[in-house]
């Protein structure tokens, strides 16, 4: 290839589409292990034909591909930024719209003015610009695609044979259900009354009359879901399932596949059980191989959790903040749709032939709080503040909302599996750590109920988590597992493998 050919190629205005992709790239790269690469598809495509018709537009009205794809860049950046100011300087009063709004509008005419009448050669100024939005697009990309990489392979990693305990089961006796309720953030009815001031021994007792146990004194041996569902589902803690987590790691990444590939799961799949789990949307805490997953019909117009996340950063964010395009509301949809189509097909489930074990993680009461009491649809972001934070109070009136609709439904739900199951099943109900705001042993805090019928003899109020497959398994698998001592830890955000021990205080 001629040296003036290459030239011309490579001098060829592109950075305007690399512009517009990198903001998509580096979005995914940052939400990597909450977001799916493929929800990224559809925003990618927009953002690319958008720049492109921008570049026609400006390309028609200034007559110079250079110059037309320099204002491109600029529009572009200014779309791809406006939120970004609003998020990062949110309680200054210029970032408002009325302030911030027609400075951004002055920025994107002021090169389109200059280039319309000033026509400068802006030649020179592309492959420079090709070059740094190339590396910026390039690095983003390499970094989900060898993450994703490494995640895929953890996630089809199976749990080693030796890990598994020995059973001695009677093959002529059948076998019963389980069902495993994580609800997320849901908290001890000790904790409702002291903090919310909320009276939650109904549900209790509710609970309590149909066979359950409520371990009146539970706490969760981690203060967060990506922690504590690998030690719950692998009946261990997490410094024997992966002992590569150190004290000063960040990456939660190796704990995914012992979420996806954990050791009750494998165990029942090797007694003849058929595994059922219902769709999250967030993919660390699906099991999306199970013999049966769940999810919502997907609908093309729908908005995905990706899509309101990019849209929040862009010039998209003045009109939802002056109501004229209510994107956000599709989270509040999408969350009412994973709650309640788990929930309506639970009772079938019970009818399906074969012993199931049946993983149910229902983000309730987790936010966004988007059912009332009475399970009437419910705006979740009016809890967020005008700077995108819950507040304590905030945070607690949505809490106490959600629980009383989940109350309802949990009971409702485990009434028809008992009465629809021709072998009394097993049922957990228990919650992953406790509400937040609070002091790590209130965030410990959980529900945790059993349903075992003629086999609680191990049960016990200060019961956590890690014992409750161990108790299962033994009471009706004749598995000799020990139960373990009931520690309890908290961490912080930024190291989580940073464990401080907790105290159970409740007696």
């Amino acid at each position: 290839m001629k040296p003036s050919t290459f030239d011309n190629i490579f001098s060829a205005p592109v950075y305007p589409f690399l512009l517009a992709a990198y903001p998509v790239f580096s979005l995914l790269a940052y939400n990597l292990g909450e977001i799916r690469p493929a929800a990224a598809l559809r925003a990618l495509l927009v953002s690319l034909l958008a720049c492109a018709a921008l570049f026609a537009l400006f390309r028609a009205l200034l007559s110079d591909a250079h110059r037309s794809a320099f204002v491109t860049a600029i529009w572009v950046f200014l779309f791809f930024t406006f939120g970004h100011f609003q998020i990062i300087l949110p309680a200054a009063r210029w970032t408002q719209n009325d302030i911030l709004l027609p400075i951004w509008l002055a920025l994107a005419l002021l090169p389109l003015t200059w280039a319309w009448r000033g026509r400068p050669s802006l030649r020179g100024l592309s492959a420079p610009l090709n070059v740094a939005t190339l590396l910026l697009a390039g690095m983003s990309v390499w970094q989900f695609m060898t993450y994703d990489a490494e995640v895929s392979r953890m996630l089809k990693t199976p749990v080693p044979a030796d890990k598994l305990p020995a059973l001695h089961v009677d093959e002529s006796a059948p076998l019963p259900d389980v069902y495993y309720f994580i609800l997320d953030s849901y908290t001890r009815a000790d904790t409702m009354q002291t903090v919310y001031g909320f009276d939650n021994t109904p549900f209790i007792t509710e609970l309590e009359d149909m066979g359950f146990y409520v371990a009146k004194c539970s706490q969760s041996n981690y203060d967060r879901t990506e922690l504590s569902l690998p030690s719950s589902l692998s009946f261990n803690y997490l410094t024997d399932i992966e002992p590569s987590l150190t004290t000063h790691r960040k990456d939660k990444t190796p704990l995914w596949g012992h979420i996806r590939n954990n050791r009750i799961r494998a165990t029942l799949e090797n007694l003849g059980y058929t595994t059922y789990a219902f769709a999250t949307d967030f993919p660390w805490s699906e099991l999306e191989d199970a013999d049966h997953y769940i999810q919502p019909e997907a609908r093309w117009s729908d908005l995905t959790q990706f899509e309101t996340l990019a849209m929040d950063t862009t010039l998209l964010r003045a009109l939802q903040t002056t109501g004229l395009f209510n994107y956000r509301d599709a989270n509040n949809i999408r969350q009412r749709e994973l709650t309640l189509g788990a929930l309506s097909a639970l009772p079938s489930v019970a009818e399906a032939q074969g012993p199931k074990f049946v993983f149910v993680h229902l983000l309730d009461p987790h936010p966004l709080f988007v059912f009332d009491a009475q399970g009437n649809p419910m705006d979740g972001w009016q809890f967020i503040n005008e700077i995108g934070k819950y507040t304590p109070e905030s945070y607690g009136r949505g809490y106490i909302e959600e629980v009383q609709f989940i109350n309802r439904e949990v009971a409702r739900v485990a009434k028809e599996l008992i009465a629809k199951s021709a072998v009394p099943p097993i049922i957990i109900i228990q919650g992953d750590h406790g509400p937040w705001f609070h002091e790590a042993d209130t965030v410990l805090t959980i529900l945790n109920a059993y349903y075992l019928p003629g086999h609680s003899d191990l049960l016990y109020p200060t019961i956590s988590p890690v014992n409750s497959f161990r108790v299962v398994l033994n009471e009706y698998f004749g598995a000799s597992l020990p139960l373990l001592d009931d520690v309890n830890y908290n961490s912080p955000h930024e190291e989580p493998f940073n464990y401080e021990l907790v105290p159970n205080k409740c007696k």
